[in-house]
């Protein structure tokens, strides 16, 4: 019953999921032992949970808009129950931030498919990419994704090759402004680029070990439905399923890097796995594998939850 109450797409299940977002958001605040909630940090509170939910708000409203699920709300569901699963110490995290200024950057980047102003897309993605590794610098990575997306959805030119040199330069010139005019001195070249991580000693110290089962199911299940989208849907869609591909490549490539996290690892996934893990559950025929399928990734991220308070 409940499975079929988010086959559907309508407002009020949209309203639902906001105040179930804002819920648990509030609940890993109120609950949590690794900080006490007083007047100084309800500011960052109150503005991390801004953050959360218009980056919520903008997931919705690029998957209806570029219609890559439509017809229902699972994917809408899969946003709420992950996201609290992206950020431990949610109320004090730069990667909050930092994905909400990506997901902007990973729009201007789908909004390739119009016929319209692929210049300034590719500047404007560029650019907040950019920025965005500021906050977590395994970010950089998505740079990638430029690339892929004007392979993909637009006949390729010189100059969008040239485009994203322009963007860096600008980010690059604002941060060392920023620190000459503050600090009296600018920073280096390592500032922008994550270092590689050498030991492994500190790379398995990093890791939930259920955390990272559960992302591992979720990884496989979600390239299963990928692959199945690209043999069988329009070239649209095929398209679309390869873009996403490379971003969950790209997240886990992102744990090489000495500054990354596991938390990280799932702010980089969660576009990919909330579009094609609420696909596959939609398209379960059979009620049985459905519920078992439904409550599987609803219970798991509830679990875990609770685990990590």
């Amino acid at each position: 019953m409940i499975a079929n109450f988010f086959k559907q797409s309508k407002p009020i299940v949209f309203l639902i999921l906001g105040i179930a977002l804002s819920l648990l958001f509030y609940l890993k605040i109120i609950l949590s032992n690794t900080f006490s909630v007083n007047s100084e940090n309800i500011p960052v509170i109150v503005l991390n949970h801004i953050v959360l939910v218009v980056s919520f708000v903008l997931f919705e409203l690029s998957i209806k808009h570029y219609e890559i699920q439509t017809g229902h709300s699972l994917v809408s569901l899969f946003f709420v129950l992950f996201s609290s699963l992206i950020v431990p110490n949610i109320g004090f995290s730069h990667e909050l931030s930092g994905f909400l200024i990506l997901s902007l950057g990973i729009i201007r980047l789908l909004s390739m498919t119009k016929n319209v102003e692929k210049n300034l897309r590719i500047y404007e993605a560029v650019l907040l990419i950019a920025i965005a590794s500021l906050f977590y610098k395994p970010f950089i990575l998505c740079l990638v994704l430029v690339l892929v997306a004007s392979l993909l959805f637009s006949a390729p030119k010189w100059r969008y090759f040239i485009i994203p040199f322009l963007s860096i330069s600008t980010v690059i010139i604002f941060v060392e402004s920023y620190y000459l005019i503050t600090y009296d001195s600018v920073v280096g070249f390592y500032f922008f680029i994550p270092k590689i991580e050498y030991s492994i000693e500190e790379y398995y110290s990093k890791l939930n070990p259920i955390l990272t089962i559960f992302w591992l199911i979720s990884c496989l299940i979600c390239i299963y439905q990928i692959f199945s989208v690209k043999r069988i849907r329009s070239l649209y869609h095929r398209n679309m399923a390869s873009f996403f591909l490379i971003f969950l490549i790209l997240a886990l490539l992102s744990m090489g890097f000495k500054s990354s996290t596991l938390s990280g690892l799932w702010v980089m996934s969660i576009w990919p796995f909330c579009i094609y893990l609420g696909d596959f559950i939609s398209r379960i025929k059979k009620r049985l594998w459905l519920q078992i399928g439904f409550w599987f990734f609803v219970l798991g991220p509830i679990s875990i939850y609770f685990l990590t308070l």
